[in-house]
């Protein structure tokens, strides 16, 4: 049924002629109108680890579901993920949202990956296992080590702008291997924790809420 100049704040009747000619008109009722959904995004390009994106979304504010793909069999479910794509290429990203009256729209970039300003991380802190927990996380950020004896010369934890917001070193936690950094006065957003060790350094995303 379609309406001519509609105005969603009028009710309408519904008038039925059957083959006999008889008419039924129905009880006044008022069109529902459902919104377009909208999927709108932009991402950054992390400053410590050009392979590592921060997504953002900005869909309409009653989107209230978002589903990700980024084009190597990776997906997330989250309205700000943070992806490494470990592989250098060409990836054609997706967002597919829904909004609170069941309308879904997906849109897609294809974005260009390119890991030559990647510093490679050397066995040193490649072959060691480091756990970043909780995450998200808002008052405590904590870091365990494998290695018991100096895991690291170095934290930072830099924002999406390359800023470098917090730091801490070795020589604070005297061979400590389980690390605690108050993160209390960081603003909400996505970060980079920066593991360095002599030359070489490793980086995993986090977020702060």
């Amino acid at each position: 049924m379609t309406f001519d100049a509609y105005n969603p704040e009028n009710e309408y009747t519904v008038t039925v002629t059957d083959s006999l000619g008889c008419q039924t008109i129905s009880n006044p009722i008022t069109p529902i109108v459902k919104t377009k959904a909208q999927a709108i995004f932009s991402y950054t390009v992390s400053t410590a680890d050009p392979m590592v994106l921060f997504f953002e979304d900005q869909s309409p504010s009653n989107t209230i579901a978002w589903y990700w793909d980024f084009g190597n069999t990776q997906t997330s479910n989250t309205q700000y993920p943070i992806h490494d794509f470990s592989t250098q290429g060409s990836y054609d990203v997706r967002l597919t949202v829904e909004n609170d009256q069941g309308c879904s729209h997906t849109s897609s970039q294809n974005i260009i990956i390119d890991h030559t300003l990647t510093s490679s991380p050397q066995d040193i802190l490649s072959n060691q296992t480091i756990n970043i927990y909780p995450n998200p996380a808002s008052n405590i950020l904590v870091l365990e080590f494998e290695e018991t004896e100096q895991p690291f010369d170095e934290i930072q934890i830099v924002n999406a702008q390359g800023k470098i917001m917090l730091q801490t070193f070795a020589e604070q936690h005297l061979n400590d291997s389980r690390i605690a950094i108050p993160i209390e006065h960081l603003s909400q957003g996505f970060y980079m924790v920066v593991v360095k060790k002599e030359e070489n350094h490793i980086t995993k995303p986090i977020i702060v809420r």
